[in-house]
């Protein structure tokens, strides 16, 4: 696979950003009335810088993108996890829309074209079907939570679901494209970030 320099250049900026988050998240935990969760989502964008660290010294060693599952996948889907933890605790109680389905099934169907693209190579098929597993129960606690949200953590699951969307289309692109989705996905972690301190920060997060 040839990389674009601008892939290179956008998967180093969204580490260094990363790097400011999770030392910011971090510092601000201790001081919330829901500490667990703020360090919930800290890990989340720790084990996310991770996965961009471990791409980058694979891409500086062999000069080429890492094909079947890497530690960079596994960290990846690690932060999600850690995301997917955090949700869950700010889901609990409420009430899930009928129409999450639809959104399940959509992501159901981005995988499948992951998987068809995978031309036949097992450790790729099994990396594709673990990703979307993962982003079909982070979309549904994510939709879950926006459907019956606080006004405080409203823009936070506004910018956590633009982050969903971004990553389903970065999936599906390459090239020049998949540097300016990537980019675009960073912008979301920001904005999942500054929305989320805000509101920790002013008042506890409702369980």
């Amino acid at each position: 696979m040839n990389l674009w320099p601008l892939e290179t250049t956008s998967n180093v900026t969204q580490m260094i950003l990363l790097t400011v988050i999770v030392i910011w998240v971090w510092k601000v935990a201790g001081k919330t009335k829901e500490p667990v969760i703020a360090r919930f989502f800290g890990l989340g964008m720790f084990t996310s810088f991770l996965g961009d660290l471990f791409w980058s010294i694979y891409i500086l060693l062999f000069d080429e993108a890492p094909s079947g599952i890497s530690p960079a996948d596994i960290a990846w889907i690690g932060a999600y996890c850690f995301l997917i933890g955090f949700l869950q605790i700010t889901a609990r109680g409420k009430r899930r829309p009928r129409w999450l389905f639809v959104i399940i099934l959509l992501i159901a169907c981005d995988t499948a074209v992951w998987v068809s693209w995978a031309e036949g190579n097992i450790g790729s098929i099994l990396n594709d079907v673990v990703y979307g597993a993962a982003m079909c129960v982070m979309s549904w606690y994510i939709f879950t939570n926006l459907s019956e949200s606080e006004k405080t953590l409203r823009p936070f699951f506004i910018a956590a679901a633009c982050y969903m969307v971004m990553e389903l289309t970065l999936f599906t692109s390459w090239g020049r494209a998949y540097a300016y989705f990537d980019f675009m996905v960073t912008a979301c972690l920001t904005a999942m970030a500054v929305t989320f301190i805000k509101a920790v920060s002013a008042e506890e997060v409702a369980r």
